[in-house]
């Protein structure tokens, strides 16, 4: 679904606790932030949000789903 120009949405963000996983499939370590795309943008941005994040590929540590889209 496609937004009308000046319109809002929202969006939960899940982040896990990656202190739960074993170290050898998550190796912990800090994100800087969130890196998210504007609105037809190719170019990211960083919203500064430190987090626990895992630096292994594979262990699913963040979701993000839609809330209220119509």
């Amino acid at each position: 679904m496609t937004l009308a120009n000046g319109a809002t949405t929202h969006a939960l963000v899940v982040i896990t606790d990656t202190s739960l996983f074993q170290p050898s499939l998550c190796n912990q370590v800090t994100a800087a932030g969130l890196k998210v795309f504007p609105p037809n943008q190719t170019h990211s941005r960083t919203v500064p949000f430190p987090f626990h994040a895992c630096s292994k590929v594979g262990t699913i540590y963040l979701t993000i789903s839609p809330v209220g889209f119509p």
